[in-house]
């Protein structure tokens, strides 16, 4: 199995709940991803823990996984790392920046 390369951008609604768009090298074309915010972690805007969902195309169904956003560095502004997960067990991991207002990064499989 290759490795899944992708990008994406996410936007915070005002409720606190991500929506947005991912492309990768699997997919012909872009596809829907959100995220309901399940924990929010400090005062950083989209820091915190999400139940993530989105289309895969190869299996023609939604996919559902734990989504953790952290800052990348402690004293970075702007600077996030990613994770998804499903059953504990990491199925992407990826970064991002800030950018008028919305994180835009990319992400890849282990």
């Amino acid at each position: 199995m290759s490795k899944t390369i992708g990008n994406f951008y996410l936007k915070l609604t005002d409720a606190g709940n991500l929506i947005g768009e991912f492309s990768n090298t699997e997919a012909e074309g872009s596809f829907p991803e959100s995220a309901w915010r399940k924990c929010k972690i400090g005062a950083v805007p989209f820091v915190g823990d999400y139940i993530s969902t989105w289309y895969d195309k190869e299996s023609g169904k939604s996919t559902a996984a734990e989504l953790s956003i952290l800052p990348k560095y402690n004293d970075s502004a702007g600077l996030f790392k990613l994770v998804w997960s499903e059953s504990g067990k990491q199925t992407f991991h990826g970064q991002a920046m800030l950018c008028d207002g919305m994180l835009v990064g990319n992400y890849q499989s282990p």
